[in-house]
């Protein structure tokens, strides 16, 4: 994703979990590069689709609490974060 981002600068991602069953979101070191890197290749909003699964979406939740930047909105289903995303302007954050 990152090599992606440089090649293709863009300020939105829609990150869409809701078929994940199981997950180990958690943010380590590396974790914490990966999305400082993706700050400065121009990330500014994230809008993250949470599993529809209740133990994967409970540590979803407990990792993006944590994180400042970039905005991360959340959401049930991937039309409300489609619609959220559209309305994210760069550099307002």
């Amino acid at each position: 994703m990152l090599e992606a981002l440089r090649a293709w600068p863009c300020h939105k991602i829609l990150n869409d979990n809701s078929n994940i069953t199981r997950t180990t979101v958690e943010l380590s070191l590396w974790g914490a590069w990966w999305l400082e890197e993706m700050l400065r290749a121009g990330l500014q909003h994230i809008a993250w689709v949470f599993p529809r699964d209740f133990v994967a979406r409970q540590a979803s939740e407990t990792v993006l609490s944590s994180i400042e930047r970039p905005v991360i909105g959340t959401f049930d289903d991937v039309a409300s974060a489609y619609i959220w995303l559209q309305q994210q302007h760069p550099g307002l954050h």
